[in-house]
């Protein structure tokens, strides 16, 4: 079943399924999750590889601890993005890099259970079950669907295990997710 979300029309069942979910993703905190993202850069015709750990902190701090190829650090917090590395801090206003915004606008609304800044920012497709389930995203403003055609999330109950991001221009990349506390590795996939 795919369903087709926005804010006018939504059919009873599905929208009861999506309300479920994000009823309990609200109340869910968080772990820590390893990360493994493939990352496809058309223009130079390659694929990069980065691990390392995210963290969400309730309201909106997202937290990227990129461990390899190069160590840095990436905090999302409220309208700004500040990137450490090494000794360096450099900060950047969401406001001024969009396609940075709906990457951190989709992750924070579906991990803090936000339905409504969800759809203020995305049309939705839902499909699956509150047990498993998928989300497919489109940017609502014109102007950013110049660089971001689609976002898709999966996950199984509260956790998110998949996050892809596929770029107009053809660059795409596909991030797997796994608990910290699952396992002591990152994900290989």
């Amino acid at each position: 079943m795919l369903l087709g979300l926005d804010s006018s029309s939504v059919m009873a069942e599905p929208e009861q399924t999506i309300v479920t979910l994000f009823n309990q993703l609200a109340k869910y905190t968080q772990p820590d999750v390893h990360y493994r993202e493939e990352k496809h850069i058309q223009l130079l015709d390659m694929d990069m590889i980065q691990t390392g750990v995210l963290q969400y902190r309730r309201p909106d701090t997202l937290i990227r601890e990129q461990q390899t190829p190069d160590p840095q650090r990436f905090e999302i917090d409220a309208n700004n993005l500040v990137i450490i590395k090494g000794n360096k801090k450099r900060k950047i206003p969401l406001d001024k890099a969009p396609a940075l915004r709906a990457m951190a606008e989709s992750f924070r609304a579906t991990l803090s259970g936000d339905l409504p800044r969800l759809q203020k920012y995305f049309d939705l497709q839902f499909s699956g079950t509150p047990a498993r389930w998928k989300l497919s995203l489109q940017p609502r403003d014109p102007g950013l669907l110049n660089y971001i055609s689609l976002i898709s999330i999966a996950g199984e109950g509260v956790q998110i295990k998949r996050y892809e991001l596929y770029e107009r221009e053809g660059d795409w990349s596909v991030m797997t997710l796994t608990p910290t506390g699952s396992d002591l590795n990152p994900p290989q996939n």
